[in-house]
């Protein structure tokens, strides 16, 4: 289980963390990020369930994606000896809103999604949902099942994102979880509803069936595990699949799949590599439980799966072949930052030799952060929408 405790900064690093440190204003009130916090700005979504889902004192809140910490400050500061446990499939946004609320001296529980089923029914009368944070509309509704089994009869959730990012249907949808939602709110093009929890318990969301994919790439036969939570429902979409195609690998090479999300290109890369290892790392940690599955149901013995915030799990090694499909957005939100930060990472892992095979959209000036460090970078695959770019030569270090 991935759980970060925000209360275990010490007081020095939170009088150091103190400085540079940014407030943001969330219903009327102040509530400090660190120094370097990627997203200093406050959700709209977030400010709506604020103001109008804001618990009370005693109350066990269930919020449900992190952001960057300011809404499970808010909650910790209203529930008082309550308790507030933030759930998120993010690792990095966990982190950072752990660090927000440590900063803030808030205590909360921050868990990932893939551990929501462990919790006991009942445990929670209070609930905040930001779509935003969310992967996409199939497993929104997954999650509001489970929300429904871990509210007690009588609690409240609320739901708030933008309207023309779904908001309205996701409305409707908790409505149809819940027996009965409504509009609580709106401004500027957000949407904030409601439900309550009946006491009469409704009857439990189907748990998903498993449904497994059957590909072919490069003379080996791999199954995959469908999953809403991961892009593509866990499949070889055509990106990872040219990707797949063009990576070199030698037998004993040291290889990391960069945001590995369902396994396939860093599972092609070890069967390349029998006599060497793959390291599969994620920041989505359903992604990564996922990949292991993944690993496991094809007997792939040469690989390591890890949760990581781009390389950071792995920062101390260095590897021959780096493979990416870097991702260009945040929950439903376009963040192309994140592309570029996982590229710029991937150098640091890579030593004089070594390779990094990077597949993009074709409107992706990717090549322009490689050739920043890689003294050879071209194309050796691609299609009208997708580009294979390799580098190698890394000749500046830092």
């Amino acid at each position: 289980m991935l759980t970060l405790n925000s209360q275990a900064d010490l007081p020095g690093q939170r009088k150091r963390a103190l400085m540079g440190s940014l407030s943001v204003q969330i219903a009327g009130e102040a509530v400090l990020l660190p120094s370097g916090t990627p997203d200093q700005s406050l959700d709209p979504g977030d400010q709506l369930l604020a103001e109008h889902g804001a618990p009370s004192g005693g109350q066990r809140v269930l919020v449900l994606g992190a952001g960057n910490g300011v809404l499970p400050v808010f909650c910790a500061r209203r529930v008082g000896q309550g308790e507030v446990l933030v759930v998120d499939q993010r690792s990095h946004a966990l982190a950072v809103a752990a660090a927000t609320a440590a900063l803030n001296g808030a205590t909360a529980r921050f868990i990932s999604t893939t551990d929501l089923s462990r919790l006991p029914a009942g445990s929670v009368n209070h609930a905040l949902i930001n779509i935003a944070f969310q992967p996409n509309s199939v497993r929104l509704v997954e999650l509001l099942g489970e929300t429904q089994r871990l509210t007690e009869p009588g609690a409240r959730v609320y739901l708030a994102g933008a309207r023309d990012r779904g908001a309205d249907t996701a409305i409707k949808r908790l409505g149809e979880v819940f027996g009965r939602a409504q509009l609580a709110a709106y401004r500027k093009g957000y949407r904030v509803g409601v439900a309550v929890r009946s006491e009469a318990a409704m009857p439990p969301a189907a748990a998903p069936q498993l449904e497994l994919m059957e590909v072919e790439l490069r003379g080996s036969h791999y199954t995959l595990e469908a999953h809403s939570g991961v892009f593509a429902r866990g499949g070889l979409d055509p990106a990872a699949a040219l990707l797949a195609t063009a990576i070199e690998v030698s037998s004993g090479d040291k290889v990391l799949d960069l945001g590995c999300g369902s396994g396939i290109v860093g599972m092609v890369a070890a069967r390349l590599a029998p006599q060497g290892h793959v390291w599969l790392v994620d920041t989505n940690t359903e992604a990564v439980a996922l990949t292991q599955r993944n690993v496991e149901r094809n007997a792939i013995p040469n690989a390591t799966v890890l949760v990581s915030d781009s390389t950071a799990a792995v920062a101390d090694q260095r590897f021959d072949v780096v493979v990416c499909n870097p991702p260009f957005h945040e929950g439903r939100s376009a963040a192309r930052s994140l592309g570029l930060r996982l590229i710029n990472d991937a150098m640091h892992v890579l030593p004089p030799g070594g390779r990094c095979f990077v597949v993009a959209n074709r409107f992706l000036p990717y090549e322009t952060a490689m050739r920043e460090r890689l003294n050879d970078v071209r194309e050796v695959a691609g299609d009208t929408r997708y580009k294979v770019l390799r580098g190698s030569g890394l000749y500046r270090s830092g």
